[in-house]
């Protein structure tokens, strides 16, 4: 009797030996199984990450002209930021309860989420910025007309031909492209000298756009109407978007110009569908 008592009580420390292991193995595999899935994740989001990095370089290293020049650093920054932001995944080891707390306490810390985005972000507006420049770059006259017809204040407006050209500079080198003048209903005409066509009465009755192909030849012409800022012989406010220069009419004050310039530029610049 006393033999078979033994007997049964071996059997029972066995099972419950055997109980206590299986459940420890369960565990170890389920802290194993949550360690290989936070690494899969952090995984996919560094692919996701590595792939935007090598595309906003690409973006940069091909060279072309943003409207803003700050989008290229502020990008440049944000691929420094992605970069110093990857971490080594830090190994599995020891039993489930340290697996677990390796999960818990730093793979689910390790994300790439957020600098992803950021970096997203940055690479848009740089892309965007690329289209803005190229949007205003020696652009067709019917694009000008497009984009200051909707303006508030603004109405009327024509382009130069070679015939009437006041300058006499359409399509000669270093000349502009196109050249389109506008009325604008602040302009005070007390004294009745602008009643004329709108390329009669010229910048003094709005304003003008001129396109020219190239940004030198835009900034040599804003510098020489510059050189008569102060004098009798202005002729309003003058700023080159791209390869256009806005001008605006001495008739105006100095907030009014400021207004209408701010109003022309914002259409310009404005990425449309």
């Amino acid at each position: 009797m006393k033999q078979v008592k033994s007997i049964l009580t071996i059997i029972l420390i066995v099972t419950v030996i055997a109980s206590v292991f299986t459940g420890c193995n369960e565990e170890k595999k389920t802290a194993v199984a949550n360690y290989e899935a936070e690494c899969a994740r952090i995984h996919t989001e560094y692919d996701a990450l590595q792939q935007t990095i090598s595309e906003s370089q690409a973006l940069i290293d091909a060279g072309e002209k943003p409207y803003d020049e700050k989008t290229i650093s502020a990008l440049e920054t944000e691929i420094s930021n992605a970069k110093a932001s990857i971490v080594e995944i830090p190994k599995r080891k020891g039993n489930a309860e340290e697996i677990n707390l390796l999960v818990e306490n730093e793979l689910k810390k390790i994300t790439y989420v957020e600098v992803n985005k950021r970096l997203a972000a940055a690479k848009t507006e740089l892309e965007n910025s690329i289209k803005i420049m190229k949007q205003v770059t020696n652009p067709s006259e019917a694009f000008i007309i497009e984009r200051i017809r909707d303006i508030e204040g603004i109405t009327g407006y024509a382009g130069v031909t070679e015939d009437n050209d006041p300058n006499g500079n359409l399509n000669k080198p270093g000349g502009y492209t196109a050249t389109v003048y506008f009325a604008y209903d602040k302009v005070k005409d007390p004294y009745h000298i602008l009643d004329g066509t709108i390329v009669d009465n010229g910048t003094a009755g709005g304003g003008a756009l001129e396109v020219y192909t190239c940004e030198e030849d835009a900034v040599k012409r804003e510098e020489y109407l510059a050189s008569f800022d102060g004098s009798v012989l202005a002729s309003g406010s003058h700023t080159v978007v791209g390869t256009i220069l806005v001008r605006t009419s001495d008739e105006l004050s100095a907030g009014e110009q400021k207004e209408l310039e701010a109003k022309i530029i914002q259409n310009l610049t404005e990425l449309r569908a």
